[in-house]
């Protein structure tokens, strides 16, 4: 959305374990002619680099964003040190020198509108890591809570729910399935077994998810096809009960 409003480029990295700066920063790669390509290609050159989405976004003025930043390896984090100061630097050593130029080193400065964005879980999730202070003090932390509200969630719910399912009145357009949806989450929150059930928007969208492929089952009219109150009930036994080991 920020790239969006200010018509600028994203760029963007899913971090990993096994993360390494050449997946941010480029490579070497071997040398490939295209076949729309009809320059002569150096033939005594056996690779060539290739800019990683970061220093592409650097030299463009655009975003780079590194989606879930805290599953990286701190060793690798480092890297973007100097990118995240104020000059917002890069010497890009990994590139090599020119033919020309030896002994020097690539120097990328990135304009004042190239901005770097991040997003990650909680560090207490299973298997997560929060972020060295000196990376986390680099950035403007948002912490962005769950919604729990009843009316942001029959918002979500009734937006993507698939147009025409409803479990009662044919005029109620999905609402009275968004209501009993959370009046059985409200109750099941409410029991013994059910209280240590972290209900979660991703839970609801699956049991959406499930509806709505199942009502194109119902509109293709394939025999296999079931009602939308039986996909209902069989959606939240699969998100919900299953998983509580009935």
């Amino acid at each position: 959305v920020f790239a969006a409003l200010t018509n600028q480029k994203l760029y963007s990295v899913s971090c990993h374990l096994h993360m390494e700066t050449s997946d941010f920063l480029g490579g070497l790669r071997p040398v490939r002619q295209k076949p729309d390509d009809k320059e002569e290609i150096d033939t005594s050159r056996l690779f060539e680099w290739y800019d990683g989405p970061l220093v592409q976004a650097m030299k463009e003025d655009g975003f780079f964003l590194l989606d879930e930043i805290s599953l990286a390896d701190d060793s690798v984090l480092e890297r973007l040190n100097s990118v995240l100061e104020v000059e917002k630097s890069l010497v890009l050593a990994e590139k090599g020198s020119p033919e020309d130029k030896e002994n020097e080193v690539e120097l990328l400065t990135a304009g004042k509108k190239f901005r770097i964005l991040a997003t990650m879980n909680p560090g207490g999730d299973f298997g997560k890591k929060e972020l060295s202070p000196a990376l986390r003090n680099r950035f403007t932390e948002i912490w962005c809570p769950q919604s729990t509200s009843r009316e942001d969630l029959i918002q979500i719910i009734n937006r993507n729910l698939r147009p025409g399912l409803c479990l009662g009145r044919t005029d109620s357009k999905g609402s009275d399935i968004a209501e009993v949806m959370l009046d059985f989450i409200d109750w099941l929150t409410h029991q013994e077994f059910g209280r240590k059930c972290v209900v979660s928007i991703r839970d609801i969208l699956s049991w959406v998810n499930f509806m709505n492929k199942m009502g194109e089952e119902a509109a293709l009219k394939r025999p296999e096809s079931i009602s939308t109150v039986t996909s209902f009930v069989h959606a939240a036994c699969l998100v919900y009960i299953d998983g509580i080991g009935s």
